[in-house]
């Protein structure tokens, strides 16, 4: 039935997510402390490049090119642990951290 299929899409669906969200969580935690916060500010809190360097006390230049450092890093790990940039979508889309 319609039902039964679109159950097994949202169990699937919630699986994807499940795992993706493992995978973010460790290649967030790979990061050194600082770097976490840094993205965390600007990803789950919405923060800008500018506050963020002002709340660190940090030139906004160079926060830049860290921050690109840091999602290439995490873009890396997602990738090499099979996290495709939909399932990424869909946990950002979920509001989950």
């Amino acid at each position: 039935t319609m039902e039964a299929d679109a159950g097994l899409k949202a169990s699937e669906y919630e699986q994807e997510r499940a795992q993706a969200q493992a995978v973010l969580t460790t290649a967030m935690d790979s990061l050194p402390a600082e770097d976490r916060l840094i993205v965390s500010m600007r990803f789950f809190d919405g923060q800008s490049v500018a506050d963020i360097a002002r709340a660190l006390r940090l030139e906004q230049k160079p926060l830049y090119r860290r921050l690109e450092r840091c999602l290439g890093l995490l873009r890396e790990r997602l990738q090499a642990n099979g996290v495709t940039p939909q399932s990424v979508q869909g946990l950002l889309a979920g509001g989950e951290r």
